[in-house]
């Protein structure tokens, strides 16, 4: 009986172990430029790649709108206002010429997500970005 169930135990941990370890790889930083610039999308990506505290991070660009996602790392949490301060002070200095809003709130991070995956016109993605920046600037 006692093999039985050591048996058992044993295919439990291994099972888990195997599950543990088939964590698929997830893009980490995504931009999405609705003309295609890739000298901004790569100087977005460094920026959010660079920065320590940052788990995951999305960037919209629009005309001359630039939203930014990000999701900030567990031990990081208690200085989101911070690291979205200074993010947005180097976003602004990069690229003076545009709008840009830096959010790391969930919703904003998740929603921008979704944009890049959906297939939207340029118009419908205008609004929805317009939207989420009104969203960013609620206080709850």
């Amino acid at each position: 009986m006692k093999k039985h169930v050591l048996r058992f135990v044993t295919l439990v941990c291994v099972i888990q172990l195997l599950v543990a370890c088939n964590g698929a790889q997830k893009e980490k930083f995504a931009t999405f430029h609705g003309e295609e610039d890739t000298e901004s999308q790569s100087k977005i990506e460094k920026l959010l790649k660079d920065e320590k505290s940052i788990q995951k991070g999305t960037a919209v660009f629009i005309d001359d709108i630039v939203l930014v996602g990000v999701e900030v790392k567990p031990f990081s949490k208690m200085r989101k206002a911070k690291i979205e301060k200074a993010l947005q002070k180097k976003f602004e200095k990069e690229f003076p010429d545009k709008e840009i809003l830096v959010s790391t709130d969930l919703k904003i991070a998740w929603e921008a997500q979704k944009l890049m995956k959906k297939e939207l016109s340029e118009e419908e993605l205008k609004k929805k970005v317009k939207k989420l920046q009104e969203l960013a600037k609620e206080e709850t």
